[in-house]
């Protein structure tokens, strides 16, 4: 009788669990759906080390989060009076354009989303906000990250353009927020992405320090934000290409 209670306990425990645990895919909705802006408005600097130079670049980011889509605007004050607005479209290839300190616009091609954005550690992918359901996602386990108890996800694109063979996404057990990120190109790790200085304003997690920092160790991109806004009114023709 006790080896057979033994066996119900067991199973019921193994079922509990079974139930609670979490995947990959449902580690990364969790995520998706935490509070978000419907408009952000930010001041940042753009530090970038690299060849043993650095390299300073202040800007203005404008985003405003729509039903279907993400827009995201980013205004270069100096050196550099560049512009960009990108649109995130869930479900479908992103849009980007630029228009340069000559004036001119061109539309960045899928096949120019693994170029360097500003000169910088970032690529014009990098920019974009993920949709969770373009990506196929396994969880490979738990682990300290930065400090952090993380849940490791990887992370590999099934829809639309492909920059990166895969991803390693390390996400906060606490809250589910995303501290880091692993970029693996032609089989081998090239960027680290980490969010730093995480801290909440109005209800929303905001890092205040993103970098993006070369797996050789030979060089990174510091985005410092100096001034963050959310939900500040921002027109809807700010977002517009004819506009840009």
């Amino acid at each position: 009788m006790k080896v057979a209670l033994r066996t119900i306990a067991l199973a019921l425990t193994l079922t509990a669990t079974a139930i609670t645990a979490e995947d990959g895919a449902s580690i990364m909705k969790k995520n998706d759906a935490l509070p978000d802006a419907r408009t952000t408005k930010i001041d940042a600097t753009l530090i970038i080390l690299k060849g043993g130079q650095k390299q300073e670049k202040t800007f203005q980011v404008f985003a405003r989060r729509y039903p279907t889509e993400m827009r995201t605007r980013f205004k270069f004050l100096k050196p550099t009076r560049i512009e960009m607005l990108s649109w995130n479209l869930y479900g479908k290839d992103d849009l980007q354009w630029v228009r340069l300190s000559s004036g001119s616009v061109r539309m960045i091609a899928s096949s120019d989303r693994g170029s360097a954005f500003a000169n910088s550690h970032f690529y014009y992918e990098d920019i974009n906000s993920r949709d969770v359901d373009q990506f196929h996602y396994k969880l490979l386990g738990d682990v300290n990250w930065g400090g952090h108890d993380c849940y490791k996800v990887e992370s590999v694109k099934a829809i639309g353009a492909k920059v990166y063979d895969k991803s390693i996404v390390y996400v906060r057990k606490s809250d589910f927020f995303v501290v880091g990120e692993e970029f693996f190109e032609d089989g081998r790790h090239t960027k680290t992405l980490k969010f730093e200085e995480i801290g909440i304003l109005k209800g929303y997690i905001t890092p205040r320090r993103i970098v993006m920092e070369r797996a050789d160790g030979s060089g990174k991109s510091i985005y410092q934000i100096d001034k963050i806004e959310y939900d500040t009114a921002l027109p809807d023709t700010m977002f517009n290409k004819e506009n840009l």
